[in-house]
């Protein structure tokens, strides 16, 4: 695998794609919780406890032939019913060839009438703990990366373009590594806070944040829930303080992978109807594979994963990116190895394929190679992307 890595040249000339995009229907109202004008308390919102109780899929791992792996990546050591505030543009990457403008990270279309803004890759940071589930807005997004934070719990990074919710939430604080992905991306990210770390990483980066703990318009909080859990953001007035201050304008689809229009991704290493990741004892998530969509839908908390507006979530393509990482501090922060190389699996279509990541600076984009050193192929639809340290469980069948 090293020696393909040799072949690796520049950005430009290796990504092909596009992150195309899920033909959705705009935000169901259901479910959406009502405005307040109350303001968040100073200071970052506390981490949720632990997670959901673990849910079993139907005919799960351990049915049939499957695989059960811990432990993880090689990664070399890096930089471990909603609004934005001053700071510096971050950059954007270079256009990428045969990329669609306007286009959401995901799946293969364009939206329909896209509201002002639909041009910029709009981030938002959300809570994923039981208390903030079901997330408002998050069956819109085209690329949603899943993290692990202190307590064992995840929370995910959402990707927007072109096509938007009315509402997102709840929205809570960062971490470093994703900010890493807001770098690389040339989104804007809208957040609550963040780490020690994260807000000198803002600064040092100048990263293009809407933060609500500096002050940032379009947040509000919800009665019909507790904070810290109870923070939402309008998307219309984040994106429109992003074109007042000129961010997200050059913004190209993001790039990582090569696309798909249809049918089968190639280079299969075998069956995947079921996928489970144990990211703590108390935190199994899980995506069971159903041909009639084709998607994976996604489970948690020992039930189906569904937003506010009582969609499912289905996800077209699975990645499990494997990491180093190790705790920081006694808050039970983590440091994540995000920059250098190292496994990845990816299921689509109720199959998997092994292949490989690589990053060479805190800058530039993750690329994702097949078990040849292609470019890893995506399929038509969400992609959901999640970063497993090496204490993490993952098993299919």
């Amino acid at each position: 695998m090293d020696r393909k890595f040799q072949r690796f040249k520049s950005l430009s000339t290796l990504v092909v794609i596009s992150f195309l995009l899920l033909s959705v229907t705009m935000t169901k109202g259901c479910g959406r919780p009502p405005a307040s004008d109350g303001r968040p308390a100073a200071g970052e919102p506390a981490a949720a406890g632990a997670g959901g109780s673990p849910g079993a899929l139907p005919g799960g791992p351990g049915s049939g032939s499957g695989g059960s792996e811990a432990g993880g990546g090689s990664g070399a050591a890096g930089r471990g019913s909603a609004s934005p505030p001053p700071g510096s543009p971050g950059s954007s990457p270079d256009p990428v060839p045969g990329a669609t403008p306007g286009a959401n990270p995901g799946s293969g279309q364009n939206p329909g009438q896209p509201a002002p803004g639909a041009g910029i890759l709009l981030g938002v940071s959300l809570g994923n703990s039981p208390p903030e589930r079901p997330q408002e807005g998050l069956e819109l997004a085209g690329l949603v990366y899943e993290f692990p934070v202190e307590g064992g719990i995840t929370r995910l990074m959402a990707l927007f373009k072109g096509a938007y919710p009315e509402t997102v939430g709840p929205v809570r604080s960062v971490r470093p590594y994703f900010l890493e992905r807001v770098l690389e991306s040339g989104a804007v990210i809208a957040h609550a806070g963040g780490s020690p770390e994260a807000w000198a990483m803002i600064s040092e980066f100048g990263i293009p944040t809407l933060d609500d703990i500096k002050g940032a318009p379009g947040f509000f909080r919800s009665p019909l829930r507790k904070a810290p859990y109870n923070l939402y953001a309008r998307t219309q007035t984040l994106l429109e303080s992003a074109l007042r201050r000129g961010w997200g304008r050059a913004s190209a689809p993001y790039a990582g992978f090569a696309a798909v229009p249809q049918g089968e991704a190639g280079g299969v290493s075998g069956e995947a109807r079921t996928v489970s990741i144990r990211f703590h004892k108390n935190n199994l998530v899980a995506f069971g594979f159903d041909p009639g969509k084709p998607a994976y839908t996604r489970r948690v908390g020992g039930g189906i994963h569904l937003s506010t507006a009582g969609d499912e979530i289905t996800v077209a393509n699975i990645l499990v990116q494997r990491v180093g990482g190790k705790v920081i501090d006694k808050e039970g922060r983590l440091r994540l190895e995000t920059v250098g190389q190292g496994e990845t699996l990816a299921f689509q279509g109720g199959k998997f394929r092994r292949g490989t990541w690589k990053k060479r600076g805190i800058r530039d984009t993750t690329i994702y190679y097949d078990s040849d050193g292609k470019l890893l192929t995506l399929l038509p639809g969400t992609t959901w992307i999640l970063l497993v340290p090496p204490w993490a469980e993952v098993s299919w069948s």
